[in-house]
């Protein structure tokens, strides 16, 4: 089965809590809500198909776990032309925001795994967002990034205007001269510092200067958004997918400079100039903590992760959650056995797929994961912290 045949994962969620209890042990419900399969349910739960189960610390309580907030950010020039993706992570406990930025000439599509050449099929992410739309676009960003976002907003620089109206002028540094023209070229934002009224504030971040490396341009973005968290005072612009105003998308960053990234890219030299494609294996590196509960971009990005208390401890399965993200997988429900008393910790996948994942996964927590048979449809890996780690 491909990934994109595979059963759907958790849907996306608006929440900015990590954990929804629900404490449901009724099949139907579990087969409506898609956690949990029949197979699964009768050999990690007990079976109980009528009783539901509202204490967190008894036998075959389960709840859901909600995908952190990742809002999107698709930043088009004065003609809708894409300029650039970030993904935006608000804060999360004690660290702070954090921006990925991509730009819009990102090669992507199935030839964007290896060198390319002219018979690869390839093309800029701005043409897939002027032919395919936003969503096909943010796709491509999403599996560049390694994760899924919640919501999707795209901003113009009438939109920016609107957010940066109610806080006027601001000033950045800009590293070097940003140069215009074909034939006689000329100046057109100086080096230093660099004055801008909320009016052209999208002309700055979307102009690509002549020679322009991609890294400057990011730099140029991340100085505006740490000036423009550092004022505050964001005023109403356009909305989300999910209509969610873009201030209060700009809100999520507290008053602290956010984390930014530019994402990883392999440049490569092209008939004379530079194409730039993703490296997938260094943003999932670099990546692998930037979410604590991500949503997969698409099924069968991420396996979709059960973890369950052997011992009706759900603290130690909530607090493995992060865990398990940082190696790649996507936690869909937690909760307890049915029957309680436990005592060996375990890891089971089903599809060799996930083998490396499970493997990871089960380093953490000092066993070997092993390959079962079963129904796959409500979860790829089954993790059950027992008493103890090691048999």
């Amino acid at each position: 089965m491909s990934s994109e045949e595979a059963a759907p994962s958790r849907p996306r969620s608006r929440s900015t809590g990590v954990f929804i209890g629900f404490t449901v042990v009724t099949l139907a419900s579990l087969l409506g809500l898609g956690y949990v399969g029949v197979g699964a349910t009768n050999r990690l739960t007990g079976g109980s198909a009528l009783e539901t189960i509202t204490d967190p610390t008894k036998p075959g309580y389960v709840e859901a776990v909600a995908p952190s907030p990742v809002f999107e950010l698709l930043l088009t020039d004065a003609n809708e032309q894409l300029s650039a993706v970030l993904a935006i992570v608000p804060e999360q406990g004690e660290g702070p925001a954090s921006i990925v930025w991509a730009m819009g000439e990102l090669l992507v599509g199935a030839g964007a795994d290896s060198t390319i050449d002219e018979n690869s099929e390839v093309r800029p992410l701005r043409e897939v967002y002027a032919k395919d739309g936003k969503e096909a676009a943010g796709l491509e960003f999403e599996k560049a990034l390694g994760f899924g976002v919640t919501e999707r907003l795209v901003m113009n620089p009438d939109d920016l205007e609107a957010l940066a109206k109610p806080i006027g002028k601001i000033t950045v540094t800009n590293p070097d001269a940003i140069l215009e023209g074909t034939k006689e070229r000329s100046v057109r934002y100086p080096a230093g510092d660099v004055e801008l009224e909320p009016d052209e504030l999208g002309e700055f971040l979307t102009f690509v200067g002549v020679g322009e490396a991609p890294a400057d341009r990011a730099i140029r973005t991340r100085t505006v958004l740490a000036e423009l968290v550092k004022a505050g005072g964001f005023g109403s612009s356009v909305a989300t997918d999910h209509g969610t105003d873009a201030q209060v998308v700009f809100e999520t960053f507290g008053s602290r400079p956010p984390r930014f990234d530019a994402l990883p890219v392999i440049s490569q030299e092209f008939q004379g100039s530079f194409l730039y494609r993703p490296d997938i294996e260094e943003s999932a590196t670099q990546f692998a903590t930037l979410v604590q509960s991500p949503v997969s971009a698409f099924p069968g990005q991420r396996p979709r992760v059960r973890i369950l208390s052997g011992i009706g401890q759900i603290e130690d399965a909530r607090t493995f959650v992060s865990e398990v993200s940082a190696v790649g997988g996507e936690v869909l429900s937690l909760g307890n056995t049915d029957p309680l008393g436990i005592e060996l910790t375990s890891v089971e996948f089903i599809n060799p797929r996930y083998e490396t994942i499970a493997n990871a996964i089960a380093d953490k927590l000092g066993v070997s994961a092993i390959r079962v048979d079963g129904d796959d449809s409500a979860s790829d890996i089954s993790v059950i912290i027992g008493k103890k780690t090691t048999s």
